[in-house]
């Protein structure tokens, strides 16, 4: 170590020459310990840069899937809600006219009934009120 002073003349300035040589040494690690570092920073960066892209690009990727699941699984209900409503609106209807028609024919006839019913009571009044009215 004393050859990077070699005017040492003492044992105090030996000991003095040995702790600089040891300073050097320690500097010189340091600075390369701060090269090292930077240049893991440089590449830590890079790599959290590229993370982050491939994360928008997943995520991008994930939204289409999803929309697209989505618009399939819409179209599917659909088409399945159709299918199965279709015959049962197609039985509903039929039955819907079928009961008209016939409950229209029944209201139609006991509305003639109750007519013709209430058309007697008015009869049988006006025969009553007017047999009161002649004193019978």
């Amino acid at each position: 170590m004393a050859d990077n002073f070699p005017h040492v003349s003492t044992v105090k300035e030996a000991l003095i020459a040995e702790l600089l040589s040891d300073l050097h040494v320690a500097i010189q690690k340091t600075e390369e310990a701060i090269t090292r570092a930077s240049e893991v920073e440089v590449k830590i960066s890079g790599s959290t840069k590229a993370l982050i892209v491939a994360a928008e690009r997943y995520k991008t990727v994930i939204n289409q899937f999803t929309d697209e699941a989505k618009n399939d699984i819409s179209a599917h209900m659909k088409l399945e809600t159709i299918n199965t409503t279709t015959p049962l609106i197609k039985t509903l209807t039929e039955q819907n006219r079928a009961f008209s028609e016939k409950g229209f024919n029944q209201i139609k006839r006991r509305h003639t009934f109750l007519f013709v019913g209430l058309y007697v009571l008015v009869v049988l009044n006006l025969a009553l009120t007017g047999f009161w009215a002649l004193g019978f």
